[in-house]
């Protein structure tokens, strides 16, 4: 068989194949981005508090979502002006700081029951990441949340997740594949 034959039955069978692409989505006006793997489906999604945000759902369809926004994820940013004045390692050295995870669990603990809290890298941004159940909601016991926030000198990036009680271990794993994707405004 000539290369021709060969080349045309080879493009013909990747045609055909149900392959599922990664996605990039970003936000020219604040310079939030995100590289989705092709286990997510994402569009911009609106946020009244939010100056850019992008909401995610398995493609699989698992994990299954809860609560009530439609997505299984949320990446959000909004800006923080009083950031400005700081660098990234004096912002690092904040998050980790025991006032700030004092206030930052405060605030949380209002709507949720703050399971786990964790602090993680990010391209230079220390992070930290939370695992948690809510309080209030329709079956709340039964949901599990991961949040993550980032800050930088331009402001907040932060991600939450809510998936069922039963499906939440399994889909860890992906959450954090999403948060590792995200490039937050600096």
């Amino acid at each position: 068989m000539s290369v021709l034959p060969r080349l045309a039955i080879a493009a013909l069978m990747i045609a055909a194949s149900p392959v599922a692409l990664a996605e990039s989505f970003e936000d020219d006006a604040t310079g939030l981005a995100v590289d989705a793997s092709d286990a997510w489906t994402g569009a911009r999604a609106e946020d009244d508090g939010a100056d850019a945000m992008f909401g995610f759902t398995a493609r699989s369809g698992t994990p299954p979502i809860a609560g009530n926004s439609g997505y299984l994820c949320a990446v959000n940013f909004t800006a923080a002006p009083q950031n400005g004045d700081l660098s990234q390692a004096e912002i690092n050295e904040m998050i980790i700081s025991d006032n700030w995870q004092e206030m930052s669990r405060s605030i949380l603990s209002q709507v949720m029951i703050i399971d786990t809290a964790e602090p993680f890298m990010r391209d230079g941004v220390r992070g930290f990441e939370f695992t948690a159940t809510p309080r209030v909601g329709p079956d709340a016991q039964a949901v599990r949340l991961y949040l993550t926030m980032l800050e930088t000198p331009k402001g907040r990036t932060a991600q939450s997740c809510a998936t069922t009680r039963d499906a939440f271990e399994t889909a860890l794993p992906m959450f954090r594949e999403l948060r590792d994707g995200t490039t937050p405004p600096k």
